[in-house]
């Protein structure tokens, strides 16, 4: 009996028994601060000149920044898988130690101990930096819990601005990509990342790229908003007080630059019987010196009040932190509706 438990002893302590403090000091300065457009990611070194995330951090239209120590390189997106969340950049060589990673043939298996290092911070808007610097550069450790065909499971603590960090082994090896965590009420802590064998796979594919990639790899993506429409009329034909409404508004980005949506009224206000609005829009972006940007999206519009059809036209106004944007819609004259024009505020998020 005291030889079973010696043993499993010495078996927990090979498992688990890792010198997680050393391998953060080794591996601190090699996981960069992944900048966006304001948004915060992490990455890891996988070469001097070569930087890999998680693909949903970086997008074809925007620019990407790495910041190792104290010095930010300007990245190219050499590289994106979708399904894997994988990402590739290059940028100038970088005076870091790379991680070595996992070997294409080697498995992790379920109750191997993992570690992240990353950067969960929340996004400051008017800011340079735009994280905080108390929120980077933390570490979270956990099992493995499955392996699947391209992903790794685990338990450890995730949070948005850990997306594109290193996944590692005991031995320091790069295993995993940081990638999402599940959400639902009741869920604890489940994370998904990248496995090693996709790793190998980006690499690979990546080798000879040197090129941004085309316009064609930015992002598409459903999204929603809640608005609230300010309506007002001149040179009216009959009396039509100014309206607050409220809309459900349904699109999909293509590429990141151009929109197509509906807006679906939630509420009718008096003289309101219906409110239905189909856009379209195309956006252009203005970097700011803290890498936000300013979003100037010309939009026409084909509005249907109280069934009577007309055209508009008019200009968002958007910031890609800040979680509000305001648009401003001037409509065709009608004989009956006259001349309308609306305020709108838009609370959003995507999907």
């Amino acid at each position: 009996m005291t030889l079973r438990l010696l043993f499993m002893l010495f078996i927990s302590i090979s498992s688990f028994g890792a010198d997680w403090d050393k391998l953060y000091e080794k591996h601190k300065g090699s996981i960069p601060i992944i900048n966006q457009a304001g948004a915060t990611c992490s990455g890891a070194l996988i070469a001097k000149d070569t930087t890999i995330t998680a693909a949903h951090c970086v997008n074809r239209l925007l620019s990407t920044y790495v910041t190792y120590g104290d010095i930010e390189y300007k990245a190219k997106v050499v590289y994106m898988k979708g399904n894997s969340d994988i990402a590739i950049l290059k940028h100038a060589s970088v005076d870091k130690e790379a991680f070595k990673i996992l070997a294409k043939d080697k498995e992790v298996k379920p109750g191997a101990a993992l570690a992240t290092i990353g950067h969960p911070s929340p996004a400051k808007a008017f800011e340079s930096p735009t994280y905080h610097e108390d929120f980077t550069y933390l570490m979270s450790q956990g099992i493995l819990s499955r392996n699947t065909k391209t992903n790794i499971i685990s338990d450890m603590s995730l949070s948005p601005g850990n997306s594109g960090g290193p996944v590692f082994d005991k031995n320091g090896l790069l295993v995993g990509i940081v990638s999402r965590k599940r959400i639902d009420i009741g869920v604890g802590n489940i994370g998904i990342s990248g496995n090693h064998k996709e790793i190998h796979e980006a690499v690979e594919k990546s080798k000879s790229r040197t090129k941004q990639l085309r316009k064609t790899k930015a992002k598409s993506r459903f999204f929603s908003n809640i608005s609230l429409n300010s309506v007002s009329q001149s040179d009216k034909a009959f009396d039509f007080d100014p309206k607050q409404i409220w809309t459900l508004d349904l699109g999909f980005s293509i590429f990141s630059r151009f929109q197509t949506y509906w807006k679906l009224n939630i509420n009718k206000p008096d003289g309101v019987d219906e409110y239905i609005e189909w856009r379209n829009s195309l956006q252009y972006g203005m970097e700011l010196a803290n890498h936000t940007y300013l979003f100037f999206t010309p939009t026409v519009s084909a509005l249907k009040l109280n069934k009577r059809g007309i055209m508009g036209y008019g200009m968002k106004f958007s910031h890609s932190v800040f979680p509000l944007s305001m648009t401003l819609m001037q409509f065709s004259d009608d004989d009956i509706l006259g001349s309308l024009s609306t305020v709108e505020f838009h609370f959003g998020t995507s999907f």
